[in-house]
């Protein structure tokens, strides 16, 4: 009995030891084939991180502490090292000497293991042995499987070392969970056998239920393993006895399978047995064949056994189908992301390129305000290389002060965390100013974490400048169609008020003629006629600034009429005015009217005078002027040619800018109540456009002014000498008048002052009436006398339709407008007889026996 106890539990012991064994075996086997594959992984990753940094360049140096490859600097950019993280997963180091200067190793704080020291086996091997290292290492303590080569310089002296890594917890999971499962299954394969010696010492009567209950549970955990298990006779390589996975695997019934060999399963079988202590005992990939040809490869996991006196071989067949496509789709993958990065590259490149050929400037800085890339433009801009911008801040590019406004700017938009816009000017190292228009915005990693900022300026100068020149053009727009309605108003209540005054100075004259010399009213009389002769040249002034009087033009010399009014601008100004008169030796001949010019000329040197209550300097200046379009683009208007200048210059009190827009309005006037009309500008601007002509104004408060008026300049000619006839005109006559007048009064006035001249006078009130009592009376009219504007047909339309029917009628014409009128109604100024209103009775009565005398023909 004890025998057999013995015999028992020698037996279970070995059962035992030979389930640990087993386990052991198959754990450590697992256990080094992980390792090997994750070196080798290693390996590999250490030939990409080799490929990213030769990227940056082939030459290896160190340079005021700092390892350089070409001119990238390595020290603390963790560029490479990140790159290798996103990839690969792993963890990888630039070391130069034995110090990390480069890594995404993290420490526990999460900060850079930069500026700890490499130790340990591979720390001897790469500095002392100057070979590669692959191994276990500890990395902060923490066992990694790694890959180390040495960094050579151009000399092939060591400087540095190149890292990748991974933890060892991270290969080993799934062998971790193995292991555990066969612990679990082996301690309870133990428990079991150990259970049975137990039954079997203590119920010995039991013995064969109990072995056969035994074998019963042993099939079952063979039948119920998920690999394929086959028992093969290690002399014959006959397959003894085949698990369910093992039958499901191959396809073949389980008696086909006993009659089988084991070499016969493989692709390509053998014609004999190899010994079973000459096979491996783990064989990674084996091609096998199933019943219906299908070839497919499986992991191999052998152990000798002995059975009697034979030797079995229990083989352990896992279908690695899948696990060789994984391995194969990871093979794949990582030959993807291989291409990736060289895509990556490519397309770098082609944006790098691209942000080259963009004319704005470009730039990007970090958070610190330091410069780390920029496009050619900003090149150019700075007067520095890319290279050379990196690491540099706004304070080594601009003046202290520009300088702390960009980085204060720079921190608000950061803290932000919004897109800034602003203009500013800056320079150019060539000497340009320019004004940039820049947006500056934050950029971001994959966490959403603030790396720096981006920023883009445009050259604005040109279109700052188009800016201003067009509220500039605008304004004077403004200002001329201003004066132009203005201008248009004035002439209207000018025209108007002439035929008021046709009336008063008609009757008042005819009353002066009616009275005696000593009569006492005769000297109110004539007070009413000089009130009317001021109203008069009132109104003359609104037409001239409405550019509508009547101008008596011939060639002058601008110098011969500057140099004949020196004298008496000399008695008008004050002593302790310094007056100058400077005049072009040539000849300088325009078309004007003398008069209206030594207007012109008079009103200025007055204003001039008045700006300068406690004495100055007052000139007057004549010259030419070649006007171009640098003048239109400058004051909105003007005709490019050659053009006589008068220039009245005085260092008077001045004006500011608001004056100076208004200066030529009508009834404007900066004198106090009673010292001016308001209408001296406005008549000189009004003279002067009659004359073709421009005038401008420049003066600031306190800096006196200047103004320049610019006269068309003609070939010269001579000038007419004619003496004007004097011969007094008869004052009366018989002949029959067609008077054509729409205004009631000026009419009335007319008929008295004609009928009492012995005229015999037929009244119209409009141009079809006159027209009607023509066709009436048209043999006995002798001469047309018609208003220009009247209702219904005007005065030269109703001379046009009365010539249809007798061509040597003739005609004075009247009017309150002249010119501008004679133009847009096709009259020309020599092809009728005209009298402006307002008409003095004598004028009216001298011209019209001109007329009929043929003095005058139309």
């Amino acid at each position: 009995m004890k025998n057999t106890t013995r015999f028992m539990l020698f037996n279970v012991l070995l059962v035992a030891m030979a389930l640990a064994t087993a386990a052991a075996m198959f754990l450590a086997e697992i256990h080094q084939e992980s390792k090997v594959w994750a070196l080798h992984e290693q390996e590999q990753h250490l030939k990409t991180f080799w490929e990213l940094l030769r990227n940056k360049g082939r030459n290896f140096r160190i340079v005021d502490g700092n390892l350089m490859v070409d001119s990238y600097v390595v020290n603390g950019n963790f560029e490479l090292p990140d790159k290798m993280n996103d990839i690969f997963g792993c963890t990888a180091t630039i070391f130069m000497g034995d110090i990390r200067v480069s890594t995404s190793v993290r420490k526990a704080d999460e900060s850079r293991a930069v500026g700890t020291q490499l130790q340990g086996a591979a720390r001897e091997a790469i500095f002392k042995e100057g070979k590669p290292y692959r191994g276990e290492a500890l990395i902060l303590g923490i066992p990694y499987l790694t890959a180390y080569d040495p960094i050579r310089n151009e000399k092939g002296e060591i400087i540095g070392a190149l890292y990748v890594g991974v933890k060892e917890s991270t290969y080993f999971v799934a062998y971790d969970k193995l292991r555990f499962k066969v612990i679990a299954v082996t301690s309870l394969l133990m428990c079991i056998f150990s259970l049975l010696a137990a039954l079997l010492i203590r119920f010995r009567k039991h013995a064969v239920e109990v072995l056969k209950e035994s074998e019963s549970k042993y099939r079952q955990l063979f039948e119920l393993q998920s690999d394929a298990i086959l028992l093969i006779d290690g002399e014959t390589c006959a397959i003894m006895e085949a698990n369910a996975s093992a039958v499901k695997l191959y396809g073949f019934g389980r008696d086909e399978f006993l009659a089988k060999k084991s070499y016969e399963l493989t692709e390509n079988p053998q014609e004999k047995c190899t010994p079973a202590k000459e096979l491996e005992q783990h064989i990674p990939v084996s091609m096998h064949k199933k019943k219906d040809g299908t070839v497919f490869p499986v992991e191999i996991f052998t152990s000798l056994y002995k059975l009697k006196k034979n030797t079995a071989l229990i083989a352990v067949i896992r279908d690695i189908t899948e696990l060789k496509k994984t391995d194969d789709a990871l093979r794949e993958t990582i030959k993807e992301y291989q291409g990736l990065v060289t895509k990556f590259d490519e397309k770098q490149n082609l944006l790098h390129t691209l942000i080259d050929a963009i004319p704005d400037l470009i730039f990007y800085k970090d958070l610190e305000g330091r410069y780390f890339g920029c496009n050619r433009a900003f090149e150019t801009f700075a007067g520095l290389s890319e290279e050379m911008l990196i690491g540099l801040t706004d304070f080594d590019l601009f003046p202290k002060e520009m300088a702390t406004l960009f980085r204060e700017m720079d921190c608000q938009m950061l803290s932000q965390h919004a897109a800034r816009r602003n203009e500013e000017w800056v320079d150019y190292p060539d000497g340009r100013r320019v004004l940039l228009d820049t947006l500056k915005t934050p950029f971001y990693d994959h966490h959403g974490n603030s790396l720096g900022l981006i920023g883009i300026s445009r050259d604005i100068t040109e279109r700052s400048r188009a800016e201003g020149d067009r509220k500039n053009l605008e304004a004077q727009l403004y200002q001329a169609q201003k004066m132009e309605a203005i201008g248009q108003l004035a002439g209207g209540i000018a025209h108007d008020f002439n035929n008021i005054l046709t009336v008063i100075i008609g009757y008042s004259e005819i009353i002066l003629f009616s009275m005696e010399s000593h009569q006492p009213l005769r000297r109110h009389v004539e007070q009413v006629l000089v009130s009317a002769g001021r109203a008069a040249e009132l109104t003359a002034g609104l037409l001239a600034f409405s550019r509508k009087q009547l101008l008596h033009t011939k060639p002058l010399d601008l110098g011969d009429v500057a140099r004949g009014l020196r004298t008496m601008l000399r008695r008008l100004i004050p002593e302790d005015i310094d007056f100058k008169t400077i005049v072009a030796e040539k000849t300088l001949t325009i078309m004007a009217d003398k008069g209206q010019i030594e207007q012109v000329i008079m009103n200025l040197v007055t204003n001039a005078k008045d700006a300068m209550p406690k004495g100055g300097c007052l000139t007057v200046e004549i010259s030419t002027a070649d006007l171009d379009n640098g003048f239109l683009h400058q004051h909105g208007f003007g005709e490019p040619g050659r053009y006589g200048c008068i220039t009245i210059t005085d260092t008077g009190h001045g004006m500011d800018q608001e004056t100076c827009n208004r200066i030529f309005e009508p009834f404007f006037t900066t004198k106090e109540p009673g010292k001016g009309t308001g209408l001296g500008m406005a008549i000189i601007y009004g003279i002067v456009k009659q004359h073709n002509g421009y005038i401008t104004v420049d003066s600031k408060p306190g800096r006196g002014t200047v103004f320049c008026v610019y006269l068309p300049l003609i070939a010269s000619m001579e000038q007419d000498a004619l003496a004007p006839n004097t011969t007094a005109p008869p004052l009366g006559g018989t002949e029959t008048i067609l008077l054509a007048e729409d205004d009631e009064t000026v009419r009335e006035l007319h008929c008295m002052i004609l009928e009492e001249a012995g005229y015999t006078i037929i009244e119209a009130e409009d141009g079809q009436d006159a027209l009607d009592k023509f066709l009436i009376h048209q043999t006995e009219v002798d001469i047309l006398v018609t208003d220009v504007i009247m209702p219904k047909i005007d005065g030269k339309h109703l001379y046009e339709e009365i010539r249809k029917i007798r061509s040597e009628m003739k005609v004075l014409m009247m009017s309150g407008y002249t010119n501008d009128v004679f133009v847009e109604r096709g009259i020309l100024e020599d092809e009728y007889n005209f009298l402006a209103k307002p008409v003095m009775p004598s004028d009216l009565l001298k011209t019209l026996r001109n007329i009929l005398d043929n003095q005058q023909n139309p």
